[in-house]
């Protein structure tokens, strides 16, 4: 579960796994019990402003910061790639909720709280853009890579000097045996509803938004063609 430490300001990732694998990007915190899962799942759905933040450790042995309060990871990283990518997938579905449309609004804004629930939509969608970025930029630069290597050894140069010049000592080489990612992007074409961050739990609309998702969904998959995904 991604949160956000509101305290230290840190992604705080919580997670059963035996040997999680360390980041440079985030802290991993493993759960230890029942109550720590179902606390660190409450922060991971804690959008702040609009709900009390956790304390996710009030209850770990020996925990040095038992108050610390944590709320959804998606304030700081909405979708996770970052991590997929730290465990050597090279193959990603990401989900958005944040529709694609650049559709203008309207109304003017002239009270706090429309304010409030349009900067939120904003930022969200800021979020889960940037989020992107990153793995868009790691799969350039495999490419371009790649193209040079291609480059050097077209003009001559053999493959033991080409190893040789993209190896530096006392550096590691973050592409090393890397291979461009496959990001798989599903999002609405329209915006979902539902208000700011979808905070607006109606159950008519939550059915509405949930088969538009699924919908989706669907059509993107139909839209494959043979070999464009590993089902492996």
């Amino acid at each position: 579960m991604n949160t956000i430490c509101l305290q230290t300001e840190e992604l705080v990732v919580f997670t059963n796994a035996a040997n999680p694998i360390p980041s440079k990007y985030y802290e991993i915190r493993k759960l230890v019990n029942a109550e720590h899962f179902r606390r660190a799942v409450l922060a991971s759905a804690c959008q702040p402003v609009f709900m009390t933040p956790v304390k996710v450790n009030k209850q770990v042995p020996g925990e040095p910061n038992p108050d610390h309060q944590f709320v959804d990871g998606g304030v700081r990283e909405y979708a996770g790639v970052q991590m997929a990518i730290d465990y050597d997938a090279k193959e990603i579905f990401t989900i958005l909720l944040s529709s694609s449309d650049k559709a203008v609004d309207a109304p003017l804004f002239t009270t706090l709280f429309p304010i409030l629930e349009k900067t939120i939509s904003i930022f969200t969608a800021d979020v889960s853009k940037n989020d992107l970025v990153i793995p868009q930029l790691y799969n350039e630069a495999i490419t371009y890579i790649d193209a040079v290597k291609k480059k050097m050894k077209r003009e001559g140069v053999s493959a033991d000097d080409i190893s040789k010049y993209f190896f530096i000592r006392g550096r590691e080489n973050p592409f090393e045996d890397k291979v461009p990612l496959k990001i798989h992007i599903i999002r609405p074409k329209k915006p979902l509803g539902g208000g700011a961050g979808g905070l607006i739990f109606d159950p008519v609309e939550m059915k509405g938004m949930l088969a538009t998702g699924e919908m989706q969904a669907e059509n993107y998959v139909a839209g494959l063609s043979p070999g464009d995904v590993d089902w492996a």
